[in-house]
């Protein structure tokens, strides 16, 4: 069975163009008509992706939280060689993510730094060769070149 293309601005199907370039206008009822169809399909289906996604997030948040409920008992957390503190463990496990999630932060700032630096370099030469794109481009103007006469 082969796939009906997505609509877009490069898809002739789809486009106003290709009605107008039908003749007959049962045709251009039709074809109108199904362009509508396919853009309100494409549209539901974004809708019930959304609404899939939202449904294994809140999955995976009920999950956790059911562990987090179970996971109350205290324990000790160490956190200098003579300190002790007793936390629940929930507690000591979401201290731990942040803390992973900090590191990893700080691990990919160095490379989205550099590809920001990147990033402004090439926006700045595609603006230089835009400029220069719209610049006429022309020989000097021809000056006179009359020899002078000394006197």
């Amino acid at each position: 069975m082969k796939k009906q293309p997505a609509p877009g601005k490069d898809n002739e199907l789809y486009t106003r163009k290709s009605i107008k370039q039908v003749s007959n206008p049962t045709q251009i009822v039709y074809t109108y008509a199904f362009t509508i169809y396919m853009q309100a399909a494409c549209t539901f289906q974004g809708d019930i992706m959304k609404l899939f996604y939202l449904i294994i997030k809140a999955i995976i948040l009920i999950f956790f939280v059911i562990i987090a409920l179970i996971n109350f008992h205290s324990v000790p957390f160490t956190y200098l060689p003579s300190q002790t503190v007793d936390l629940p463990l929930i507690v000591v496990m979401f201290g731990m993510f942040v803390v992973g999630a900090l590191f990893g932060l700080f691990a990919l700032l160095g490379r989205l730094l550099r590809l920001r630096h990147e990033n402004a370099r090439l926006r700045a030469e595609v603006q230089k060769s835009a400029r220069l794109a719209t610049q006429d481009i022309a020989a000097p103007a021809a000056s006179d070149t009359t020899p002078a006469t000394r006197p």
